[in-house]
């Protein structure tokens, strides 16, 4: 048992550690270069501030033994949990909506939806704590397994935390679908571009929950878990962070490296599928050629 504890822990402080790392780059490099600041990149940013959270609750594991620590840790991880799966939500509506109707204004939305993510991300977090100080509900302690602090038991954490992650992947599923569908059919205007290249990030965000949930469910059923379905849970879980840098990295670069060429056109997140710079003068040809495969402009080139 201390064993499969040393390698738990090992795992999650090692994949928190370079989550950190990425979320960091990913932040620092937003704030640094200009030529990618945009709307939609914005929400990607808040995206993985969550995301830091969630990865500095992580590491806080190792003191798990001290009540007050636990506590902050349950309550961290929950609610940077819940946030990270709003932004996604929020980014999925907003290409959603940017691609069927563009509003130039949409950034002026923006509070409304950061006072959003706060409200319905503490919320799981504050019931569980009002749980535990009225000793009746759901609370803050070490799982059975004795690796993490989380909310007890199974059955509040279905509901507060895994039932929002299973809500998230599935309408990440059907945006992407529905968003997907309309480029293969409808040519759509430079500007939101940007807005269906972000989608890639809720899509990852799902893609690493996926291994988790799997876990939780062997978990409820099983009321148990076997160290190898945990150690790949713990690794998925924990480097979202460094796998969002990985696509931002490359997708900043394109960014940037299309952005000094002369009369070509910049994408403000730079989509994992474009090939080459294309001319400004023939891009509406050049998409149609390439079956809509190259996405991408920044919010600000539609208003030039």
């Amino acid at each position: 048992m201390d064993t499969d504890k040393s390698v738990v822990q090992w795992v999650n402080g090692v994949c928190s550690a370079l989550s950190i790392i990425g979320e960091l780059f990913v932040i620092g490099s937003y704030y640094y270069h200009k030529q990618i600041q945009s709307f939609s990149m914005k929400l990607v940013l808040w995206l993985v501030y969550a995301n830091l959270l969630f990865s500095i609750s992580n590491l806080m594991s190792y003191w798990y033994t001290d009540p007050l620590i636990c506590g902050i840790e349950g309550y961290l991880r929950t609610t940077s949990i819940i946030s990270g799966l709003v932004w996604m939500v929020i980014i999925l509506r907003v290409s959603y909506n940017q691609t069927f109707e563009y509003d130039a204004n949409i950034d002026k939305k923006f509070p409304r939806y950061l006072l959003a993510n706060i409200i319905i991300s503490i919320a799981p977090g504050t019931i569980t704590l009002l749980g535990d100080i009225w000793k009746r509900g759901p609370e803050f302690a070490v799982s059975e397994e004795g690796y993490f602090c989380d909310i007890m038991n199974y059955y509040f954490q279905l509901v507060l935390v895994d039932a929002p992650i299973w809500i998230a992947m599935f309408l990440t599923i059907w945006y992407c679908w529905k968003i997907i569908t309309v480029i293969k059919t409808t040519i759509k205007k430079v500007s939101i571009k940007s807005y269906i290249n972000i989608i890639i990030y809720p899509a990852l965000m799902s893609a690493l929950w996926l291994l988790p949930m799997i876990n939780t469910l062997f978990l409820v059923f099983n009321n148990a878990s076997t160290l190898v379905l945990m150690v790949v849970h713990i690794a998925s879980s924990r480097l979202q962070g460094f796998f969002t840098a990985i696509i931002f990295g490359y997708t900043m670069h394109a960014k940037l490296a299309m952005g000094n060429s002369n009369n070509t056109v910049s994408d403000t997140s730079s989509s994992l599928l474009i090939n080459d710079s294309v001319k400004i003068d023939s891009l509406e040809e050049s998409v149609i050629e390439r079956g809509l495969t190259i996405f991408g402009e920044d919010e600000t080139y539609a208003q030039k």
